[in-house]
């Protein structure tokens, strides 16, 4: 370090105006790399430019990030609200559904209870008017028994105790008929 030293003030001793030159050079070399790369008042150099171009870009950036996040946020939430009106509007549709479906199925049953009256009530009238018709039908057959019984007996002479058990077998045979077509 001593020997450093001893060269510089050799340098300085030796040639004083070329050692001021240089340093004026250096001073030079310094004022020009300083306006260059900072700049003088005012105007910006090159460094001092790109790092403020990096720091806008860099502040851009954040920025756009933090757009970014708000609306991923916003997003999420918007999401989640509609997935909830779907799942919403799901249940009411199933309901809206299942609801239709009871009351047509009840309205169905209704008609089928319905026509099964009808169907029930008509059977009942036809049956009715059947056992009419058969009724009548057995009572005219009785009567024709009757008289052709009472016929027989006056023409062949039988006694009154024989014509009696003739009529009264007539008639116990009838209504045996008569009953068996009216529980059938």
């Amino acid at each position: 370090m001593v020997e450093l030293f001893e060269e510089i003030v050799h340098e300085i001793t030796g040639e004083p105006l070329k050692f001021l030159l240089e340093i004026i050079q250096f001073g030079l070399l310094v004022l020009i790399i300083k306006a260059i790369g900072f700049g003088f008042g005012e105007k910006k150099g090159m460094i001092t430019n790109m790092l403020t171009e990096r720091r806008e870009k860099i502040v851009g950036q954040l920025q756009a990030v933090e757009e970014a996040e708000k609306e991923l946020v916003l997003a999420e939430e918007k999401a989640r609200f509609i997935l909830n009106e779907a799942k919403t509007e799901a249940e009411q549709t199933i309901r809206a559904a299942k609801q239709a479906a009871e009351e047509e199925e009840a309205a169905h049953l209704a008609a089928i209870d319905e026509e099964a009256a009808t169907i029930k009530e008509q059977a009942e009238e036809g049956l009715e008017k059947e056992r009419a018709e058969a009724m009548s039908g057995v009572h005219d057959q009785l009567v024709d028994l009757v008289t052709l019984g009472t016929r027989q007996v006056l023409d062949e002479g039988f006694s009154p105790s024989e014509q009696r058990a003739l009529v009264q077998k007539a008639i116990l045979s009838s209504l045996d008929d008569l009953e068996g077509i009216s529980l059938s």
